[in-house]
């Protein structure tokens, strides 16, 4: 029979020699897992269940911890540990048998990429968990700030009924700080939804805005998205595009794409969820028609089974942090999304921004600097949405620089792709930096533009056809919203 004696596990940052937040897997010879005493190996996984704290990841089962814990561990035995910080240090595997008498493991763990330092890490969505959980999966691995956004689920009750639920209403923040834990900050806000015409993350709302989801079937459909993104600008919140072109999550485009059209959304968000067909073409489409859309990063984390931060935005870290600096970052396309390697990127030695103007008889240089504890990918170079040019990355810190002789306008951005990961093949993405060279204008695609028409089109139809309101003028406000994105394309199509 094993013995098992309880141990005190210390991890420590090598830079402070102080207990620091990261998630361990135990595994013995026979691949039985070993959790803290506070914990248990037997957990949820599926959407809105129990969620924080633990993790099912490719086979292995993980807890985060603050660095300090107390587990029962057999003596004797081979035992490997597994500490993970996040994308930016390398995983610590230690093998090591417990001896008799032995009453602590002490640990140190790898350092994170200096360079990681530089930026402010935000996950941009996360539902389900506590704000303490998120804020300790967070420093886990290496997060700056959290976004919490409270969404319905249904909670299936042993009496036979599916009650609805929205986890962390009672934690909403707005603009202020909900929880912390060490350098990772934890603000509450919403995810507003409806069944066809789309999704908003509103992040930094001064206040809740309700309804939460709307467009069921025992619903109307008087609410719209400008309603959802007019209160969350008051106070200069922030609204995001979320799940666009998800097909089980509605219209293609819907009401969400006349907002960006009209310059009412914020950002499109890319996150780990897994998707049918990928996001990317929609949104490179989108601002080949002109529609100007930056991008945050997010994990989406409704389960166990996806970390907070595997997907995440990087901002320059600023001397002091608001939600407005970063907001503002934001907009001026500042950000990077990635899920792991940081992707710096510059245009004639300037980092990118949301546009930058050039003499015509400037060459154009183009510069980019990768770090990543485990290399891997292509590293590519985009104009319209098309390859340029591109680099592998094979080594921890990578550098590309390339130029340009023939000047032309248009978006410019860099990726790094990896194709071998199918629907997750996306590493990383720089926000989209609109070069004006000289006197030519940013160039506009006809059928980037016609195909956002015919989205629109379809959700007037929709509107006009299956919508179901109680007040006619509701509707009216949608087809005007429609109507007023359709003109704006109609006159980009005229100028070509």
């Amino acid at each position: 029979m094993t013995h098992l004696r309880t141990i005190h596990v210390r991890l420590n940052d090598p830079r402070t020699n102080k207990p620091a937040p990261c998630w361990v897997n135990i595994l013995d010879s026979q691949q039985r897992e070993y959790f803290p005493l506070s914990r248990t190996t037997r957990f949820p996984t599926g959407r809105a269940e129990l969620v924080g704290g633990v993790l099912f990841e490719h086979g292995k089962r993980w807890f985060v911890n603050d660095g300090s814990f107390e587990i029962l561990l057999p003596v004797e035995e081979n035992l490997q540990i597994s500490c993970n910080r996040g994308p930016h240090a390398p995983v610590l595997q230690q093998e090591m048998v417990i001896a008799p008498g032995q009453m602590t493991i002490r640990l140190t763990l790898p350092e994170p990429l200096p360079v990681s330092d530089e930026y402010c890490q935000v996950d941009a969505r996360a539902h389900f968990v506590s704000p303490g959980y998120a804020a300790l999966e967070g420093a886990a691995v290496g997060l700056d700030l959290v976004h919490l956004l409270i969404t319905p689920a249904d909670f299936p009750s042993p009496d036979g009924h599916l009650y609805e639920t929205a986890v962390n209403t009672e934690s909403f923040s707005g603009q202020a700080i909900a929880h912390s834990h060490e350098n990772c900050q934890v603000v509450v806000n919403t995810l507003n939804t409806h069944t066809m015409r789309g999704r908003l993350g509103l992040l930094y709302c001064h206040r809740q805005v309700h309804p939460l989801s709307f467009g069921y079937l025992e619903d109307t459909d008087d609410w719209t998205l400008s309603d959802w993104r007019d209160q969350c600008h008051r106070k200069h919140g922030m609204a995001v595009w979320v799940d666009a072109y998800r097909a089980e999550k509605g219209l293609p485009g819907g009401e969400a794409l006349a907002l960006a059209v009209l310059g009412k959304i914020d950002a499109l968000e890319f996150d780990e969820q897994p998707r049918q067909v990928s996001l990317l073409p929609h949104w490179y489409r989108l601002l080949n028609a002109g529609i100007n859309l930056p991008i945050v990063g997010s994990s989406g984390k409704d389960s166990n089974r996806t970390a907070v931060g595997s997907f995440r935005t990087l901002t320059p870290k600023l001397p002091e942090f608001s939600h407005r600096t970063w907001t503002q970052q934001i907009l001026t396309g500042q950000a990077v999304i990635t899920r792991g390697p940081i992707l710096q990127a510059n245009i004639n030695g300037q980092p990118f921004s949301s546009q930058l103007h050039l003499e015509a008889s400037t060459v154009l240089h183009f510069g980019a600097t990768v770090h990543s504890p485990t290399p891997g990918g292509t590293l590519e170079w985009l104009h319209q949405g098309k390859v340029i040019h591109k680099a592998i990355i094979s080594e921890p810190l990578t550098k590309v620089d390339f130029q340009l002789e023939q000047h032309q306008s248009g978006w410019y951005a860099a990726r790094i792709i990896d194709p071998s990961m199918r629907e997750k093949s996306l590493i990383a993405h720089t926000a989209p930096c609109r070069v004006q060279v000289g006197e030519q204008g940013l160039p506009i695609s006809k059928p980037a533009t016609e195909s956002c028409i015919s989205e629109i089109n379809a959700t007037i139809e929709w509107v006009k056809t299956y919508g179901r309101f109680q007040q006619e003028r509701n509707r009216t406000v949608i087809l005007e919203t429609c109507q007023a994105a359709l003109d704006v394309l109609d006159r980009n199509i005229a100028i070509l």
